[in-house]
């Protein structure tokens, strides 16, 4: 049986980052498969029917694979907390903090939620009736039904892990190939095994003691920006490498961001987004102000990805405030605005 990348025929060894929450567009999907990548699509916060859709466009766009990717259940006792409400109920504390900082936003207090957004079973069923040819996923392991479906299907499996120990999980479930995401990687990171101190391995550590680890193809992620990164993750033993941050700048329908993005000098990372954040001064944005100053590092806060589906979560506000604002990045953000080639190793 051939390897993931063989099956899939990709010209290039470049899978473009399923970005949760508009990172990524259809524009932005089929573009990157078009150009003999995978195009992913970040299907978490979707709903079965957004699915379809969404799907269906890049479909329109492309005839090459592409991909679905879904945050999987963590599983109990994982330190990063379940994929559920919790039952005791929250601090009062966070909805105090949390009502504070959306008033001057103009929008209600946060109340508690009564589910925790789209249903996973519905996003499985419509991801695998999608017509990608891959489902991945982050957070923790799909059921072994779903991963199961999916091979039935003829569609490739791939799992996020940031440990070894994670990818050894992963491989014993059954997926095709491994995403080794580094601590330099942007957004969220996919920590389902360890406290997310310990599972802060760098990338050019992490590829080389997961591909010993494993049996299956390894996806290097995290702070790769450009050839020379891409040749390294390769000559450590990646098949693939995964970037999100260099397809953030791309002009749009492919980008939903309206302008070329300043990046800030610093990054930091937050219990409610344990991936690095640009920090911006907090006089800079209300926007940027509160997503900031938020108290996702109080105790009795939930943990990613529970706190994106539960108080903290909310619409936007009626006139979006101008100014900068936070935007999920890896952590060589700075490398983007000055891209530079490299021959890939054979």
């Amino acid at each position: 049986m051939p390897s993931l990348p063989d099956a899939l025929g990709l010209s290039v060894p470049i899978i473009q980052a399923p970005m949760a929450g508009g990172g990524d567009t259809p524009e932005l999907v089929a573009a990157v498969s078009n150009r003999g990548g995978l195009g992913s699509v970040g299907a978490a916060y979707l709903t079965a029917e957004q699915i379809a859709a969404t799907a269906a466009r890049v479909r329109a766009l492309t005839d090459r694979p592409f991909a679905i990717n879904l945050f999987a259940e963590p599983p109990a006792g994982s330190p990063t907390g379940p994929l559920a409400l919790p039952e005791d109920p929250i601090d009062p504390a966070i909805w105090t903090a949390l009502a504070a900082a959306h008033e001057p936003l103009g929008l209600q207090a946060p109340r508690r939620p009564a589910a925790l957004g789209p249903a996973l079973d519905a996003q499985i069923t419509a991801a695998l009736e999608s017509g990608a040819a891959v489902l991945s996923f982050t957070f923790g392991i799909l059921p072994p039904a779903a991963i199961a479906a999916a091979r039935d299907r003829g569609m490739g499996v791939i799992g996020t892990a940031t440990t070894p120990v994670e990818a050894v999980a992963l491989a014993q479930a059954g997926v095709d190939a491994v995403v080794a995401q580094g601590a330099e990687a942007g957004g969220h990171r996919g920590t389902f095994l360890h406290p997310i101190a310990e599972a802060m391995i760098g990338t050019m550590a992490l590829v080389p003691r997961i591909v010993d680890a494993v049996s299956v193809p390894v996806i290097a992620s995290g702070g790769i920006m450009d050839g020379r990164g891409i040749a390294a993750a390769r000559a450590l033993g990646a098949a693939w490498v995964q970037l999100g941050t260099v397809f953030l700048t791309v002009p749009r329908p492919a980008s939903r961001l309206p302008t070329r993005p300043n990046w800030p000098a610093r990054t930091a990372g937050t219990r409610g987004s344990p991936g690095p954040i640009p920090a911006v001064p907090p006089a800079a944005s209300p926007i940027a102000s509160w997503r900031m100053s938020m108290p996702w590092a109080m105790p009795g806060s939930p943990a990613f990805p529970c706190r994106t589906r539960s108080p903290g979560r909310c619409a936007p506000p009626p006139r979006r405030p101008a100014g900068p604002s936070t935007c999920p990045c890896g952590r060589a953000r700075g490398s983007v605005w000055r891209p530079r080639p490299c021959r890939l190793p054979p």
